[in-house]
């Protein structure tokens, strides 16, 4: 029922809104690597979540069904990823009121056919969450490890927001385990965390440092953060 009304809305096929255009008009005319440079009309968003959208362009064209195909992608998969964070956290018999609830959410929906990351930005959360819950619980060999470390270092190219929750997922992983003294456990957490952390650098690096010098995102966004010194 999920990806069937994510499908749906899709197929809608309503009109592109200025936001939506601003991300399509830098897919549709920059290269690749021309996506790595600040976006035209003070629009943000992450490289890899750019880079998908411009191989769906390459591949199906310019159409609306194209642009949003990475997010509709996004939407379905997410759907997915929920049934499995809820049957790890929920009691069985509530897995499918939550599960029901973030497949009829009418935002999720909507966003799954918007060409903005914010699709992604749902699944690459999920996929993360799932990361930390196997950090913890799961047998970790170091095959899982690596699948684990991978997973969680694409999200972050992915997704803005995954950095906070590969940082809180990765520090509570690490000090539960902590506490129970295991070492061995611990030692890959630490490695995982790590790659993570090498991931977000890069990333850092390559495209978010050129946002933080965005006199026009600093201002809107400004009143959203603690102030630096903070003031009380």
């Amino acid at each position: 029922m999920g990806a069937g009304l994510r499908l749906a809305q899709y197929l809608a096929n309503r009109s592109i809104w200025v936001d939506e255009a601003y991300i399509a008009l830098n897919v549709i005319e920059r290269s690749f690597g021309g996506l790595l440079e600040p976006l035209f009309h003070n629009q943000a968003a992450p490289i890899g979540y750019l880079w998908a959208s411009k191989l769906a362009v390459i591949l199906f064209g310019t159409s609306e069904y194209a642009l949003r195909l990475v997010p509709l992608a996004a939407g379905i998969v997410s759907v997915v990823l929920f049934m499995f964070v809820a049957r790890r956290i929920l009691a069985p018999d509530v897995v499918p009121w939550a599960l029901g609830l973030f497949a009829v959410s009418d935002r999720l929906i909507y966003y799954a056919s918007e060409v903005k990351q914010y699709s992604s930005d749902v699944a690459v959360a999920l996929a993360i969450v799932l990361c930390a819950l196997s950090l913890m619980s799961d047998e970790l060999s170091w095959k899982r490890v690596g699948v684990l470390a991978a997973v969680g270092a694409v999200g972050i190219w992915m997704s803005h927001p995954a950095i906070f929750l590969a940082a809180g997922g990765g520090l509570v992983a690490f000090g539960f385990t902590a506490a129970r003294r295991d070492w061995p456990r611990l030692t890959r957490i630490a490695l995982t965390g790590a790659i993570w952390a090498s991931s977000f650098l890069v990333v850092f690096v390559v495209s978010l440092n050129r946002l933080t010098q965005n006199p026009k995102h600093l201002r809107y966004w400004g009143s959203a953060f603690m102030p630096m010194p903070p003031v009380f």
